[in-house]
């Protein structure tokens, strides 16, 4: 199998867990050295234990599923850039801000509904996520 084939079924693995909320199952395809940068927040989370922090913030504030869009991969196999949609209801606090139950939809200022996903994926493992998200 190539290593693109490996690494597509590493990011579907991890698509499924989490939008199952299986913390455990969707921690297990990433690296122990993995990085989360979180552009609109200016965050960084690093290692499996940033990882699991950031997934808890995310989880315990959002009923949220992620829909996948296009994929793009690089001739190596190795790096992602997808075009998905986060849609859910905003259920519990978020940076102080108390549970609304309203809709939320991440969106990017330029593109509908739709944001830029860059991930690093290698040795059978999700190693880097950069998601410039819509603050407003």
């Amino acid at each position: 199998m190539s290593s693109r084939a490996v690494n597509e079924a590493v990011v579907r693995v991890h698509v499924i867990a989490e939008n199952e909320h299986r913390m455990e199952d969707t921690i297990a395809t990433l690296s122990e050295d993995c990085v989360f940068e979180d552009v609109a927040m200016g965050r960084s989370y690093i290692g499996l234990d940033g990882a699991r922090a950031y997934y808890k913030q995310w989880w315990n504030a959002f009923d949220i599923m992620v829909k996948g869009g296009k994929q793009h991969w690089s001739e190596d196999g190795n790096t992602m850039v997808a075009e998905t949609r986060y849609t859910g209801l905003h259920v519990g606090e978020f940076c102080g801000i108390s549970a609304t139950g309203r809709a939320v939809t991440s969106d990017l200022p330029w593109s509908s509904r739709l944001e830029m996903a860059r991930w690093r994926v290698s040795d059978s493992t999700m190693t880097r996520g950069r998601w410039p998200l819509n603050s407003a």
